[in-house]
């Protein structure tokens, strides 16, 4: 049985993991940030009620992160995109379930050369120790802008 500090380690490495995931567009180690009913959704203010993002289960998550590439090419940003994760707080444990959040930016690399913030805002997960020991997002919450 794992400590309170190696569960809120792992918890806080889970964040990590997805936008590591996200930003190397390695889909399996991001889908595997999920349980298997885990949904993703994504907002535009802590504010505002309407969902950008509404995706649940893998079937649905597959269907997404296939589609979606961070790359900023794609968008016609120069370079790539990349999330930093800062200030992660595990807000609840008990047991099997926890709540976090952290702040995020998004930067990316200007065709200067320099580093550019294009986004900032918070990650809220619910999460789940699952049968194999991993701590994984029932729900994961992009909030754009940082209020």
């Amino acid at each position: 049985m794992a400590s309170a500090l190696e569960d809120k380690f792992a918890i806080i490495d889970r964040f990590y993991a997805y936008v590591y995931a996200l930003d190397e567009t390695i889909d399996a180690q991001w889908l595997d940030c999920f349980t298997d009913d885990g949904t993703l959704r994504y907002k535009r203010s802590v504010d505002s009620d309407e969902l950008v993002i509404d995706v649940q289960g893998k079937e649905r998550l597959t269907e997404w992160i296939s589609n979606h590439k961070p790359s900023g090419r794609r968008r016609g940003i120069p370079g790539p995109l990349h999330h930093l994760v800062t200030n992660p707080r595990v807000t609840r444990l008990d047991g099997d379930r926890a709540e976090a959040v952290t702040y995020f930016v998004r930067v990316v690399r200007s065709s200067a050369g320099l580093l550019e913030n294009c986004m900032t805002g918070r990650l809220h997960g619910r999460l789940r120790r699952c049968d194999d020991a991993a701590w994984r997002f029932e729900e994961f919450m992009v909030v754009d802008a940082i209020d």
